[in-house]
């Protein structure tokens, strides 16, 4: 899928959950640096910039970030990271340090969402082995600890709700195959 689609897919959908209605409440910077740049969605401060902000060298492991506030939503070239596995953090001081535990090229695209004061969000990771029925069913229903999740994603891709995914309260029901070893993400 062409890479701007699924950015324009991305925004959309951090629109939506915003509730945004006009083209004063978001600004995107569309030149060479990414499309992360600067919005302001559901009480997150959304920013981007490339890999080559870490620390560490270019295409390696454990590069890091100095953010100001805990960490909600990373995004590396599209994927949805997944706290505890693609990423660890940890708060020194009034200073948060995001590692990425898989290697970071200096040219990917990094969009960073971090909590503001107001921020009610939260995030959860679960394995498919946490889902009803067998390993590779369809329909399989994750009873989440998030009441009405905003985003989900399986393997760090986002999934859409209707064609992905249904919702009732908390309960994900999967349209599509899941297997144990697949990595849920949920925000809400």
């Amino acid at each position: 899928m062409n890479k701007n689609i699924v950015y324009g897919l991305l925004f959309f959908e951090i629109l939506f959950i915003s509730g945004c209605s006009s083209t004063e409440d978001y600004y995107i910077q569309k030149d060479t640096t990414n499309l992360f740049n600067s919005y302001f969605a559901s009480g997150l401060s959304c920013s981007g910039f490339y890999g080559s902000n870490l620390t560490g060298l270019d295409g390696s492991v454990n590069r890091q970030l100095n953010v100001s506030n805990f960490p909600l939503i990373i995004v590396v070239d599209t994927f949805y990271l997944n706290n505890g596995y693609d990423y660890s953090f940890s708060n020194i001081n009034t200073t948060y340090v995001v590692t990425f535990n898989n290697a970071i090229w200096n040219d990917q695209e990094i969009g960073i969402c971090l909590a503001t004061s107001n921020t009610t969000w939260s995030n959860s990771v679960y394995l498919g082995s946490n889902c009803t029925g067998s390993d590779g069913d369809v329909n399989r229903v994750l009873v989440s600890n998030i009441t009405f999740p905003i985003l989900v994603s399986v393997d760090n891709w986002l999934l859409s709700s209707g064609f992905d995914y249904t919702l009732s309260s908390s309960n994900i029901t999967f349209l599509n195959p899941v297997w144990d070893d697949m990595v849920i993400s949920v925000w809400g």
